[in-house]
């Protein structure tokens, strides 16, 4: 996002003067993600990611959501304060009704985050894994249906729910 963000000009130079210490390091490091090597490493398209940077810097406001999961980690705290990076910060949606980041947690929220998938067992609002339930989600979220399938080791692999650990597991 930082790279598509700094390379149209969608950031908030003026947050940044008057509310941002050390965006020049943060701008140099996102030089060296173009959007090809971004989706060499985390398979997300770069057409794709510059369509959500762009709603994220001129859509305003705009904030980013997530559930519980990253701030679940030994490395919770780093992972919040990375997530802040990607468009919070140079767009300026920090602190502004509407904006800045924020987390599901401690109310039903937290269902519904699950509810729209977060769930390893299926895809959003528990449409399950059948070829029909990809295809409609790949609809919504705008991607090739065979696209999505090349992710995948096997079409068996893509339809198979995710990994369950009990309560307490480590493995």
């Amino acid at each position: 996002m930082l790279w598509h963000i700094f390379k149209n000009g969608w950031e908030d130079k003026e947050f940044i003067a008057r509310a941002f210490y050390g965006m020049d390091e943060i701008r140099k490091e996102a030089e060296k993600w173009p959007p090809d090597e971004v989706e060499r490493v985390t398979g997300v398209p770069g057409a794709q990611l510059k369509r959500v940077a762009e709603k994220f810097a001129k859509e305003r406001p705009s904030t980013l959501i997530w559930a519980m999961g990253q701030t679940q980690h030994t490395t919770g705290t780093a992972n919040v304060r990375a997530s802040l990076h990607p468009g919070c910060s140079p767009t300026g949606n920090v602190g502004g009704f509407g904006s800045g980041a924020n987390i599901f947690r401690g109310h039903t929220n937290v269902q519904g985050a699950t509810d729209l998938g977060l769930d390893i067992t299926g895809l959003p609002l528990y449409y399950g894994l059948a070829e029909g339930a990809w295809k409609h989600w790949c609809r919504v979220w705008e991607v090739d249906y065979d696209w999505m399938l090349s992710r995948f080791e096997s079409k068996a692999m893509m339809e198979a729910p995710g990994i369950r650990r009990r309560a307490g597991s480590t493995r």
